[in-house]
């Protein structure tokens, strides 16, 4: 059955396809997610895309996926990957080669770290797209193992600037590719195939068959079949074959449909293809192990005669995924697990062994129950927890009742790997008799309580769950690393919540550390307490130890946040580095995440916007992989609203808003923040009053009083006083002096000297405002702050022009350009222009403003650019801005030019 012939009647679709495929030429990525029932042709659309990608010369990376599969971790990507060059594989990072060549089977299992797997997945499709678009295709979407899936979401998310089309096709079922938030709605397009209409049914019977009916016949046939097209070819082909058109309508369902296929074949075959329907990854080779040579030749070439398997190498494709249900369904139940038995002493992984023991096994199995405890256990170093979850719940089914030790712990395991696979109710279902059980000094409670922990954590929040760490805490003997884990785990548990009870249990614990004289305790627990100071807004005492001296990466990642948010940029920066270097020995999603998202935070600080962007992009895709993902969208929609990405922050913000209420007072508050900032840099004051608002309340309520790690205070007040909010100003921005003082750091003195200058400007007393403005400036410049610089500049301009010292407004409002443009910062652009509009009509694009008039004079004088800053009060980067486009506007190449362009006039 020809894939072009089956797309007669659809036009329409065809039409989609081919306008996708062509925005993937012209160099956009581009998704195309065709839906659809089974047999409503979405293979055969597929089919359509590779017929475009072989015609236009584009390079197509395939693979089709069984529901057989959907259990074997990284099944789908290896078919995947073994349809890409080797030299392609080889070519990359060793670190990376040697991930990919262990998902295909070949190399050692220990690399198949999923985050490795997928950066490795991005880097090689990002190097296929080098030459030219590229196509990457996985038909039957939604039997996909969840680890494939997350490395394809992963490597989609990061290669938005390459031209790739990636085309999927899938029941319109829960997928395990969420496309919709894994690109924009732009870059995404949903083909969901009709049934054929009475005219396509004509077609296609011609087409294929040359067969021809009459108008009554073919609206018979239509409503017999539904327009489906796997329908109508079976029935077409029985019409072909001579059948009387009464008989060839009978098979009613898909099942019928598919047993009428399977009548073409010889009884002889169906052993070889119903073994190769069995396995979940069927080969030439697997077979020739079960049965005679000839016997699986003459098998499958009588199959591929007929179009129900096509061969790839030594790979067999079904054409239908209904085709393996059938030939399953032929096999007696003693028939199937005799195959599934034999199936496991082949020579494959042992994750597919363990599906064929799991499927062969009946009752109580210890020997069965053993192999898939160890490829639940395989499954959990890989990171493949939802793979791992199967085995180890199929072990526990298997499992002897009367040996109770064994149940226990496997129910322990179970629960363990439930948590893992975000399965937490699950976990908790299992620990509750344990929990309520007498055995709390067994050797395994801890892990019980542990366990019991997260799953509640998970479920009920945090709060319910601090009594079960505090009490795991107290159970681990001082000294040991236990301990110092389970403290962390309560600071963690804490911080989001409380920070003030955060900051005494880290000082109590960290005392008896000391007293105990255990280092590793003693450094977790002070890094926690710093900084709960930090947040709280007391002051602190950040450790000074070399980056390398932390003695585990939570350790080092609380270093990196206090370092950050107190705007110590040369230490922040050595803490960053010493961080990806632990990862790329160790790497996990957790630490990854955490890292990229104080990273992204130190790169706006810095005003590298197109970088904290980046950061803040990758940070999001491993947020989802944690849960955080509606919290973390936050952080994107701020930058992309500075970046004047306004589409992109509204659409991240609407995300951050969908999470609701229900997160702890800390990540509410900065996901309230994220959305008012959107709300603000768009115009909406109102919208933008109400969300900073909400933020302060919830900072206020956990205890963070801290001006600098966000500074969600000083814009509520900016917003404030831009609605006429006056009094409430008043109020905020004394709180910010006292809050200021009582921490004692530069930072937190600048955002409430900016947010005073604001105060008085607004109350009219403009040269009071003038002179904090300044002072709030050189604060800024002092921290190497240049967005809020630039913020400051701004707000100083604008004080000026009420000033009426036109000149110097023009001067401050020109640098506050700079600086947003260098920093990336285009959001704020439309404000500073508005109030340059104020001043009047600006110069022609070829003449120069009245600041580039004063610096090009005084160059032309002959003073250095360090003595033409001092004499504006400007930076030396903002003169050698100037400078570039007075070269440019006068069409000279330098100081000497400009001197006798001067000098002529």
């Amino acid at each position: 059955m020809g894939d072009a012939v089956e797309l007669v009647g659809r036009r329409e679709e065809r039409a989609a396809l081919e306008g996708a495929f062509h925005r993937a030429l012209q160099g956009q990525r581009t998704v195309v997610s065709i839906r659809g029932e089974a047999g409503i042709g979405k293979s055969a659309l597929l089919g359509e895309v590779r017929l475009l990608a072989r015609a236009n010369g584009v390079a197509v990376v395939w693979t089709s996926v069984t529901e057989a599969e959907s259990g074997i971790g990284w099944g789908g990507l290896a078919t995947l990957l073994h349809g890409l060059s080797p030299a392609l594989i080889e070519s990359r990072h060793p670190t990376h080669t040697e991930a990919l060549r262990a998902v295909m089977g070949a190399g050692d299992t220990t690399a198949l770290q999923p985050l490795t797997v997928a950066a490795a997945l991005a880097d090689v499709l990002r190097h296929l797209t080098d030459a030219g678009p590229a196509v990457v295709a996985v038909d039957d979407l939604h039997w996909l193992d969840a680890a494939s899936a997350g490395a394809l979401s992963f490597a989609l998310r990061l290669l938005a600037d390459v031209p790739l089309l990636f085309v999927v096709a899938s029941r319109p079922v829960r997928l395990p590719i969420e496309l919709a938030r894994v690109v924009d709605a732009d870059d995404l397009f949903v083909v969901e195939p009709s049934p054929l209409s009475v005219a396509g049914v004509r077609e296609l019977l011609i087409d294929k068959f040359d067969v021809q009916l009459g108008r009554v016949e073919l609206v018979r046939l239509h409503t017999a079949t539904g327009g489906n097209p796997l329908h109508l070819i079976s029935t077409g082909r029985l019409l072909h074959a001579g059948t009387p058109f009464g008989e060839a309508l009978l098979p009613a369902s898909l099942r019928e449909i598919i047993d009428v296929e399977l009548r073409r074949v010889a009884a002889v075959h169906l052993a070889v293809l119903g073994a190769a329907a069995l396995m979940p990854q069927p080969r030439l080779g697997l077979l020739r192990q079960l049965f005679d040579t000839d016997a699986v030749d003459t098998a499958i070439g009588a199959a591929e005669a007929i179009d129900l398997v096509r061969i790839n190498g030594d790979m067999i494709a079904f054409r239908h995924p209904l085709l393996i249900a059938g030939l399953a369904d032929r096999l007696t139940t003693a028939e199937r697990r005799a195959l599934h038995r034999r199936c496991s002493e082949l020579d494959v992984t042992d994750e597919v062994r363990a599906f064929h023991v799991s499927e062969a096994a009946e009752g109580v199995d210890s020997v069965a129950a053993d192999l898939l405890d160890a490829a639940a256990n395989a499954a959990t170093d890989r990171g493949l927890f939802a793979n791992a979850l199967v085995h180890a719940e199929r072990a526990l089914t298997l499992t002897d009742p009367a040996d109770t030790g064994l149940v226990r712990r496997r129910t322990i395991r179970v629960a363990d790997v439930a948590i893992d696979s975000g399965e937490a109710r699950r976990a908790l279902a299992l620990l509750s008799p344990l929990l309520d059980g007498a055995d709390v000094e067994g050797p395994d409670w801890p892990q019980v309580l542990q366990l019991a922990a997260f799953a509640t954590a998970s479920v009920h929040g945090m709060v319910a769950a601090l009594p079960m760490l505090e009490q795991l805490a107290l159970i681990h003997p001082v000294g040991s690393v236990a301990r110092a884990d389970a403290i962390g785990r309560v600071a963690t548990a804490l911080l989001p919540i409380d920070i003030g009870r955060t900051a005494h249990v880290c000082a109590e614990a960290e005392a008896a550390a000391l007293a105990a004289g255990d280092h590793h305790l003693a450094q977790v627990a002070a890094a926690a307490r710093v900084i709960a100071d930090t947040l709280a807004g007391r002051p602190t005492e950040p450790s000074r130890a070399e980056p390398a001296a932390a003695v585990s990466m939570s350790v080092l990642l609380d270093w990196f946040a206090i370092a950050v948010w107190t705007d110590d940029h040369e230490r922040a920066e050595q803490l960053y580095q010493e961080g990806r270097r632990r990862l790329s020995a160790r790497p996990t999603v957790t630490h990854e995440h955490n890292l990229l998202n104080q990273a992204a935070d130190l790169r706006l600080r810095q005003g590298r916007l197109d970088e904290a962007a980046a950061l803040a992009e990758r940070a999001l895709v491993l947020a989802d992989a944690i849960d955080h993902g509606g919290a973390r969208s936050s952080d994107v929609a701020v930058i992309a609203a500075l970046r004047g990405e306004s589409e992109v922050a509204r659409r991240h913000a609407a995300w951050a808003s969908s999470v609701g209420d229900a997160l702890p007072p800390v990540l509410l508050a900065q996901t309230k923040y994220g959305v008012g900032v959107v709300e603000a840099l768009a115009g909406n004051l109102r919208g933008a009053l109400g969300a900073l608002r909400e933020a302060v309340t919830m900072w206020d309520k956990a205890g963070a009083l801290d001006l600098g790690a966000l500074p969600l205070r000083s814009e509520l007040a900016e917003v404030l006083l831009l609605t006429g909010e006056v009094d409430e100003a008043e109020a905020l921005v004394t709180r910010m002096q006292e809050l200021a003082e009582a921490a004692g750091r530069p930072r937190g003195r600048a955002e409430a000297v900016f947010a005073s200058a604001h105060l008085l400007a607004a109350r009219g007393q403009l040269d009071e405002a003038a002179i904090q403005a300044d002072i709030a400036i050189a604060a800024y410049q002092a921290l190497d702050l240049p967005v809020y610089r630039a913020r400051a500049l701004l707000m100083a301009g604008s004080i000026a022009r009420r000033r009426r010292l036109r000149t110097h407004a023009r001067v401050l409002l020109d640098e506050a350009v700079v600086l947003f443009t260098e920093c990336g910062a285009a959001g704020y652009l439309p404000r500073v222009q508005a109030e340059l509009s104020r001043l009047g009509e600006r110069s022609g694009p070829d003449q120069l403003t009245a600041t580039e008039q004063q610096i090009a004079a005084l160059v032309a004088a002959g003073q250095t650019t360090h003595e033409v800053a001092a004499s504006l009060f400007v930076s030396r980067r903002t003169v050698e801005s100037h400078l570039t486009r007075i070269y440019r506007k006068l069409n000279v190449r330098s100081r000497a030019e400009l001197a006798a362009r001067y000098q002529g006039r």
